[in-house]
């Protein structure tokens, strides 16, 4: 597995969405947000996230380098969204100067 994935998993930070897999995982250099394969380091300032949350659900979109990387709609899960949402912006923080 990779490195962070077992506490990733522990936290609810990881979420399956249809066939994708979705999440952050802690690294040595900080947060990662995937999808699938794909990791999307949260150091720089590459990436945003939108989250909007009505009453009967959540729409959550990843951007990198402004292009939309993957948009889910769930009425499920939203604390898992949220968590991820919470430990992306972490990374951002912990990254600015």
């Amino acid at each position: 597995m990779m490195d962070g994935t077992q506490e990733a998993l522990r936290q609810g930070r990881i979420l399956q969405v249809g066939k994708d897999w979705i999440g952050v995982i802690h690294k040595g250099e900080g947060p990662v947000f995937f999808v699938n394969r794909m990791m999307y380091p949260l150091q720089g300032s590459d990436w945003d996230i939108e989250l909007f949350l009505g009453k009967c659900g959540a729409m959550f979109t990843f951007y990198w380098e402004g292009a939309a990387v993957i948009s889910v709609k769930l009425k499920e899960h939203v604390d898992v969204l949220l968590g991820i949402h919470d430990d992306s912006y972490g990374g951002r923080q912990a990254g600015m100067r």
